[in-house]
């Protein structure tokens, strides 16, 4: 996301413990144990944001396509259920994915090993296998930690000051939405909110993200490696 800034970040209060509940789904030749393993890369983080991430479920889903696009159209298919924050899509490795990692070498091809939808980032996947020379450089614990990064308020990269200050003010938003009541008037368990592609405005609840991710569409942010 970008280089850390330890003093402008030590400056924040980032206010009490907050738990995020992913919903994961994992592709074929995947258990929980992969996923969780990966997760628990955010385990440095969750303390200084005091912001930590809880899977709360995990299904199958197998891979319905081969390049990023297919893939992360996929993930955005499914609804935030009524118990997720966040969903997050575990991708299994295929003899298809070896031969364009090799073709890449050669043709200078980008490989995208992860990604977030930009309307409400609260979708994305992640390659969890290695099986190419270019995840030397972002191993899937790498590129996990990189999209729990999109997908808890901070959608552009090489801006940490910025990614601060988004999930400074998402936790503080969830806290007074809690004190209001406001989840009691929705009818919905708490939510971490998000923001609306790359804006100041807030999706507060589910099912305005999943109203305003029916009306959106676009590229998402990616872990790119050229």
């Amino acid at each position: 996301m970008g280089f850390d800034r330890s003093a402008l970040r030590d400056s924040i209060d980032f206010g009490p413990p907050e738990h995020v509940r992913l919903c994961v789904y994992l592709d074929d030749g995947l258990a929980p144990s992969d996923a969780t393993s990966l997760i628990d890369t955010w385990s440095g983080q969750a303390r200084i944001f005091k912001l930590y991430v809880e899977p709360v479920s995990f299904q199958h889903m197998s891979r319905a396509a081969f390049f990023n696009s297919g893939i992360l159209e996929q993930v955005n298919s499914i609804p935030l259920g009524p118990s997720c924050d966040r969903m997050i899509y575990f991708v299994n490795r295929n003899a298809g994915d070896v031969a364009y990692g090799l073709a890449s070498i050669g043709l200078g091809l980008p490989e995208v090993l992860g990604e977030v939808d930009d309307p409400t980032l609260t979708h994305g996947y992640v390659v969890a296998r290695r099986a190419t020379v270019t995840q030397l450089l972002m191993s899937p614990s790498d590129v996990t930690e990189h999209e729990l990064f999109h997908l808890l308020g901070c959608p552009d990269h090489f801006n940490m000051p910025g990614c601060y200050e988004r999930i400074h003010n998402l936790k503080l938003a969830e806290e007074k939405l809690k004190q209001d009541g406001y989840f009691k008037k929705v009818g919905e368990a708490p939510f971490y909110p998000t923001f609306a592609s790359h804006t100041e405005s807030m999706l507060l609840s589910r099912a305005q993200v999943n109203r305003y991710s029916r009306m959106e569409s676009g590229p998402g942010s990616a872990a790119l490696v050229p």
